[in-house]
C-alpha cells in the first residue's frame, strides 16, 4: 500500500469510527490494512484468540523470555492475557501509531513469534520482537526487523529515527539490531525489576531514515 492510499484509508477509520461504525468492520479494515505487511518466508497478522497454544508454546519457553521484560508464561492464561494485550495494540492515529503484529510462517501459516512498532515522539518509534526457539539462527527475525523499517519510513514521512535496545549479553537479538542497519548508540547501566533489582548493560541501538535511504540507495 503506497503512502497515498494508506492516509486515505487513515481518514475512511477515523471517519467510521466518528459515525459509531461497529467495531467488527473496523476491524476488518484495519486487518486488511495490517495484513498486507510480508515478506519473503513471513506473514504479518493480527492476534487471535485461537494464537494462545502457540503463543504458549513461545512464551513458555524460558530460553525464550530469559532476556526479555516480561516473565515466563506458566499458564494459557498468560498466553491468553499477552493476546489481550497484543489486540489493543492497533492504532494508527497521527502521533499514537503502535502496532503489534503475530509473525506467521508463509509456508505453513505457523505462528512463531511477534514484533512491534511504537511511536516513542513525533518523529521517532521504537520496535520490540520476540521469537521461537526453533527458528532461531534463520534469519528471520532480522527480515521481520527489516520489513518493519522499511514499512515505517515508506510510510510515514515524518519518521526520522527508529530506535530498539537489549541487554548486552543477549548477543542473537544485537545481532537482529546490526543486521537490520541499525546502528550501536550507546550502553548503559539499567536497574531492571525482573532480574531482581540487578543493575544490567543494555544495549541502544538505532537506525536514522538518512542511513536507511543511503542503505537502500535511495
Amino acid at each position: 500500500m503506497d503512502t497515498k492510499n494508506y492516509r486515505r484509508a487513515v481518514k475512511i477509520i477515523k471517519r467510521l469510527k466518528f459515525h459509531s461504525t461497529p467495531a467488527p468492520l473496523i476491524d476488518n479494515i484495519m486487518n486488511k490494512i495490517i495484513i498486507e505487511l510480508e515478506t519473503e518466508h513471513l506473514l504479518f497478522c493480527r492476534f487471535e484468540e485461537n494464537d494462545a497454544q502457540a503463543v504458549f508454546a513461545c512464551c513458555s519457553n524460558p530460553n525464550v523470555s530469559r532476556f526479555t521484560s516480561w516473565d515466563t508464561h506458566q499458564s494459557i492464561e498468560d498466553s491468553k492475557n499477552y493476546i489481550k494485550w497484543a489486540k489493543t495494540r492497533y492504532s494508527i492515529e497521527e502521533g499514537k501509531i503502535d502496532i503489534c503484529w503475530a509473525l506467521h510462517l508463509k509456508d505453513n501459516h505457523n505462528l512463531i513469534g511477534a514484533i512491534d512498532f511504537t511511536q516513542i515522539s513525533t518523529d521517532a518509534g521504537r520496535i520490540d520482537y520476540m521469537l521461537t526457539e526453533a527458528q532461531w539462527k534463520q534469519g528471520i527475525m532480522t527480515e521481520a526487523a527489516i520489513a518493519v523499517i522499511n514499512w515505517v519510513f515508506q510510510q510515514f514521512p515524518n519518521f526520522t529515527k527508529i530506535e530498539s535496545c537489549g541487554l548486552t549479553q543477549n548477543t542473537g537479538s544485537i545481532k537482529v539490531m546490526q543486521k537490520s542497519g541499525m546502528i550501536l548508540e550507546k550502553k548503559e547501566m539499567k536497574i531492571l525489576k525482573k532480574f531482581r533489582n540487578k543493575e544490567l548493560e543494555v544495549s541502544n541501538y538505532s537506525i536514522t531514515k538518512e542511513q536507511w535511504e543511503k542503505s537502500n540507495n535511495l
